[in-house]
């Protein structure tokens, strides 16, 4: 999963209530989203890949249009490179 979002003490929030109330373990937020920013989104991404996962999940947990927009606009092509 995936959120993009600058303010990320604001989008770990969200998500670790999400997680909380979902799952029973707010903490998995932290082990099963990456989130934060577009190039710290970009940076992780990359390390999840050079670890070995061949197709990363980028499933926005919140606002999943807006977080669609931004992926394609601010991370895919940042991938490529």
């Amino acid at each position: 999963a995936l959120q993009l979002d600058r303010d990320k003490a604001r989008v770990e929030g969200r998500l670790m209530a999400f997680f909380g109330r979902t799952y029973g373990d707010p903490e998995e937020a932290k082990r099963a989203v990456i989130y934060g920013g577009a190039a710290e989104c970009v940076d992780r991404i990359a390390e999840v890949v050079s670890a070995g996962c061949h197709v990363p999940i980028l499933e926005p947990i919140f606002d999943q249009s807006e977080q669609m927009e931004a992926l394609a606009k601010d991370v895919l092509p940042a991938l490529k490179r």
